[in-house]
């Protein structure tokens, strides 16, 4: 079981030097820039600019219930080559709007909010990204999270639900004038639609102080994670803290990192805590330390082999008590090169080359599951066997949904998850959740599961007994305290 810390940038060394907590979003973090950079090279690539297409779509629905007559109707006006029908509010808070487009080329939804105001929201309240593709039959079915609580049957809403819009060009928000009337509970599947705000994540214990960019793993039902940073530096604390159904319990503090770091990978095998590389407010590494780990908490750390170059940004996995680490920044640019060695209570073993990953990469997250690894970067996923002989071929498989740096991934029963992320172009924070079964197949179909509550980007996601654990974060304002655990279903998406 893995969890990685995620970053880059085009300055990462002289932004190690001197860091400005007070531009945290935009300068201080080592991976945006970068992060950035390649994606507007994707979108540039392929002829794309940014393009936010304002809607306005009023929708009314009347209700006769109990016996009494009464009437349905409908009414939408979206702009020319956008289809919307059928507002629905039930009585657990959930409004439901199909929309579809006409467009000549495809559109991604890169927010939804549903508030009673009309005045613009910030870009920082949105989050979720899902495409529509264009067909003059197709529809989306969106969720929004109107009510927190319970709405009376009869009850009326009347609202906005903004909704951003992308294909590539210019910017500009629209909204959803909606006026509707809660009826039955059962007309709409909170679980399973494709926008679905904040629910069924329950928050739990808070960690001891505001975090991101630590590296959480999972071992024996508890979570452990090391290092970070937030406004006042890079930390060397290491806490601890058992998880259950329940959530998160106690967090304790136990033996603390030998140096300040961030942007290291962590990640556990039979017991023990191995850690890789990363960054303090001076330069990058390549010393490995690990440790015993136990309901006690961590133990004595002790140095073990050091990795061939300094390294952040790296993401590592254990698998059959190997190590294997893929990409980073090594000091001069991101590589492609993948390292993999023997891992024991004595520590790391000697360090071998293996196939080399098909790009240059960091800042992405690498899962291991059934003796196979799975990448995710901005879009692109690769996926390879692994063994005592180190990292097989590379295959592409299934991209991710929408272009987004610094997600947090975790599997559970065959299936990985995906936990918010940033999008460039837009700047956009999010806070949408994917999930897709993994194989030696590669990575099947994404889809969309109960988003995170707030949007995040840079926090830690471990799992552990069809739980998942997230842990901090930056939320648009600053590093967050903030855990949220949900369950998560044998069968895929979170429950």
């Amino acid at each position: 079981m893995k969890l990685t810390s995620k970053g880059k940038s085009a300055t990462k060394y002289s932004k190690l030097l001197k860091k400005v907590p007070s531009n945290k979003f935009h300068s201080k973090k080592l991976n945006q820039e970068r992060k950035e950079q390649s994606a507007m090279e994707y979108l540039m690539t392929y002829g794309w600019s940014i393009l936010l297409i304002a809607i306005v779509l009023v929708a009314m629905f009347e209700l006769g219930m109990f016996g009494s007559s009464g009437s349905s109707s409908t009414t939408c006006i979206p702009q020319v080559g956008f289809l919307c029908s059928s507002p629905l509010l039930n009585q657990t808070g959930y409004l439901s709007v199909q929309l579809g487009t006409l467009q000549g080329s495809s559109q991604q939804i890169v927010g939804d909010l549903c508030i009673n105001s009309s005045i613009q929201p910030t870009a920082s309240m949105f989050g979720g990204i899902i495409p529509i593709t264009p067909s003059s039959e197709y529809k989306i079915q969106l969720t929004f999270r109107c009510f927190t609580n319970l709405v009376s049957m009869g009850s009326h809403f009347s609202g906005y639900l903004w909704l951003d819009y992308t294909d590539g060009s210019i910017s500009e928000l629209g909204t959803v004038s909606v006026q509707v009337t809660a009826g039955s509970s059962s007309s709409i599947d909170n679980g399973n639609n494709n926008l679905l705000q904040g629910s069924d994540w329950i928050s739990t214990s808070a960690y001891p102080t505001e975090i991101e960019y630590q590296s959480c793993a999972t071992s024996s039902n508890y979570l452990y994670c090391v290092g970070g940073s937030n406004s006042i530096g890079i930390t060397n604390a290491v806490y601890y803290a058992p998880i259950s159904s329940s959530g998160v319990g106690a967090w304790q503090t136990t033996n603390s990192y030998p140096t300040p770091i961030e942007y290291q990978s962590c990640a556990t095998s039979s017991n023990y805590l191995y850690c890789v590389g990363g960054a303090n407010s001076i330069s990058f590494t390549n010393t490995v330390y690990y440790a015993p780990i136990s309901s006690s908490g961590v133990g004595a750390w002790q140095t073990t082999n050091s990795y061939p170059t300094v390294i952040s940004y790296q993401s590592c996995a254990t698998s059959s008590n190997y190590l294997y680490c893929v990409g980073g920044y090594n000091g001069i640019g991101a590589t492609n090169v993948i390292y993999y060695a023997p891992i024991s209570s004595s520590g790391v073993g000697a360090w071998q080359t293996t196939n080399s990953y098909p790009t240059p990469i960091d800042g992405q997250n690498c899962i291991s599951s059934s003796n196979y690894l799975y990448c995710i970067d901005l879009e692109a996923i690769y996926y390879a066997s692994i063994s005592s002989s180190g990292v097989g071929i590379w295959q592409t498989t299934n991209s991710y949904p929408a272009t987004s740096a610094s997600k947090s991934c975790a599997s559970s029963s065959n299936y990985l998850y995906c936990v918010g992320g940033y999008f460039p172009p837009l700047h956009r924070i999010l806070n949408f959740v994917y999930y897709a079964p993994i194989s030696s197949s590669g990575v099947g179909t994404w889809q969309t599961t109960n988003s995170y509550p707030t949007t995040i980007q840079q926090q830690s996601c471990a799992s552990s007994s069809n739980y998942l654990y997230c842990v901090g974060g930056y939320n648009g304002i600053g590093a967050t305290d903030a855990v949220y655990y949900a369950p998560v279903s044998s069968s895929g998406g979170i429950v």
